[in-house]
């Protein structure tokens, strides 16, 4: 099977031990789509879900278009080819390639995520005109296959950090986003592309009057976004990393062609195994799921590739591991949550 994310993938957002990983995009109910860190032969396959939230909670006045009373591209299966660029031209592990995404759509998958850094595509208040031959070359891959296309807008941490705790600099990415809008709308219908705003945000304000509560935030890149594409399906999400946690205290808006996701990375041990981003879970490997008493059988083993100054504290977490008790129903419980929020 062919790589679909090499060695030098982006920097995980937080720590596996604060990012939970598992993303969501879906409908009226919870759909699989998957993110791969890195497709090699034991690769570790996240699931993605998407849900669909209630509308009706903001006055239908407030979107600045006229979008769709459904979805107009609705999302199943899909993968995301997990290649952040930090530099045009790309350095060469990081580009994405025709083959790439032929892939994903041999193997079975409905649709690719791309993921876009905005520090490579931004300049001042609108795009870098020079770089986007890039971004088109790579959506248009996708339109090749006939295969859907997520474009992502995926900052890095410090990056959202900054954009959410500045208002002169959110006011100059909510530029960006307006021309970012815009130039997809010119290129790609809504049968062909959708539109993330803004994948794992940190916290914002939890203050509903503050200028940066996530509520009011997320409104404003919203409306900035429907204002360019009216009919294109929009993905939004909570802050705090865009966690279960986040979405639940998300402000939905009133429009039927928005997705809400969320990011999972639980059980954190088990997903983030051999993560070159760490040096202690660089070096694990044969972490089970499900977790248990169980699990303690197989930790001479798993401590047998750890360096001696870290093999304490693989120890101590791979016991914890195992004290969580980890398995579907447990997971299954934590998305549970979701459909509690959806329905509310």
């Amino acid at each position: 099977m062919k790589n679909l994310t090499r060695p030098g993938g982006h920097a995980p957002q937080g720590t596996p031990d604060t990012n939970p990983l598992f993303k969501l995009p879906a409908r009226r109910y919870v759909r699989n789509v998957g993110k791969i860190n890195s497709l090699i032969a034991s690769a570790i396959t996240c699931l993605v879900f998407i849900v669909l939230c209630p509308t009706g909670m903001v006055r239908a006045e407030e979107a600045p278009g006229a979008p769709p009373a459904q979805l107009a591209l609705p999302l199943n299966r899909g993968i995301c080819i997990d290649r952040q660029v930090h530099s045009i031209p790309p350095t060469p592990d990081r580009i994405t390639r025709a083959d790439d995404v032929r892939v994903v759509r041999t193997i079975g998958f409905e649709f690719v995520k791309l993921i876009f850094n905005p520090v490579v595509f931004k300049s001042g208040d609108g795009l870098d005109t020079s770089h986007m031959a890039y971004f088109d070359q790579i959506v248009n891959y996708g339109v090749a296959e006939k295969l859907p296309v997520v474009v992502c807008i995926h900052p890095e941490w410090k990056y959202k950090e900054q954009v959410l705790g500045n208002p002169v600099e959110f006011s100059s990415f909510l530029g960006f986003m307006k021309a970012l809008s815009a130039h997809i709308a010119a290129q790609w219908t809504c049968e062909q592309v959708a539109l993330q705003l803004m994948t794992e945000p940190p916290p914002a304000s939890t203050n509903s009057s503050d200028w940066n509560y996530w509520g009011t935030l997320q409104r404003r890149l919203w409306q900035t976004a429907r204002a360019e594409l009216p009919k294109h399906t929009l993905i939004l999400s909570g802050d705090t990393g865009g966690s279960i946690e986040g979405l639940q205290h998300a402000t939905p808006v009133d429009d039927d062609n928005v997705l809400y996701s969320f990011t999972f990375y639980e059980p954190n041990l088990f997903a983030w195994q051999g993560d070159a981003g760490s040096p202690l879970m660089h070096c694990l490997k044969g972490i089970p799921f499900h977790s248990g008493p169980e699990t303690l059988a197989k930790l001479p083993g798993i401590l047998a590739g750890v360096p001696p100054e870290l093999q304490g504290e693989v120890k101590r977490r791979v016991e914890e591991y195992a004290s969580q008790r980890w398995n579907r129903d447990k997971v299954a419980a934590r998305i549970a949550k979701l459909d509690t929020w959806r329905r509310a």
